[in-house]
């Protein structure tokens, strides 16, 4: 085989080698899609609830205190919905208008374990009982929100599938009971008939 055949061929394999290699991302600037959720669908459901809370601060008393309750992820990618309730967390935190409480919520990173770990040393002489926090400190929630995260595929008449990412979040008043706005939205994305979904 002539040598520039030879050469070829090598840079031919490596070139296909280099095309396998993982590469880093940036979030900021990436135009890929994935029918699954992903990050930027996550962001996206957070910004979306965030602005529809936000919107409805007006309603609220000053300082009013927010639990984040149960969201529940009914689709069939496998996601931790903290994904999305951290983000939501942030925003309002940042925001001012909303105080988040970790006090009364789902389990999660086990700041609540926390919590009551610190309370139940009350008494014991290894701590400086100034350092405990009183009984009658924490803040009771006045608001919660909860949600779902629902998937619905489609067949397109093109063949192809549709598939749809529906959002219901409510948050309620705890002292009342009453539904104070539910912010919602869908994330619609389609696939050829010719691809796997998954």
């Amino acid at each position: 085989m002539p040598r520039f055949a030879t050469l070829a061929v090598i840079l031919l394999l490596l070139g296909g080698c280099a095309q396998k290699k993982a590469c880093i991302v940036d979030p900021d600037h990436d135009r890929e899609y994935t029918t699954a959720l992903e990050y930027k669908d996550f962001r996206e459901i957070a910004a979306k609830v965030n602005d529809e809370l936000l919107r409805n601060a007006w309603r609220l008393q000053p300082g009013a205190v927010l639990a984040i309750g149960t969201v529940i992820n009914d689709t069939c990618c496998h996601f931790s919905t903290d994904l999305v309730t951290d983000k939501i967390t942030e925003a309002l935190t940042n925001s001012r208008k909303i105080s988040v409480s970790s006090a009364v919520a789902p389990p999660r990173a086990g700041t609540e374990q926390l919590l009551r770990a610190l309370r139940s040393i009350r008494g014991d002489t290894e701590f400086n009982p100034a350092a405990i926090p009183g009984t009658g400190t924490l803040a009771a929630p006045d608001l919660a929100l909860s949600g779902k995260i629902i998937q619905r595929n489609i067949r397109r008449d093109n063949g192809g599938l549709q598939i749809e990412y529906h959002y219901l979040f409510t948050l309620i008043n705890l002292h009342t009971g009453l539904q104070l706005c539910q912010p919602s939205g869908v994330i619609v994305k389609a696939i050829t008939q010719d691809r796997p979904a998954w």
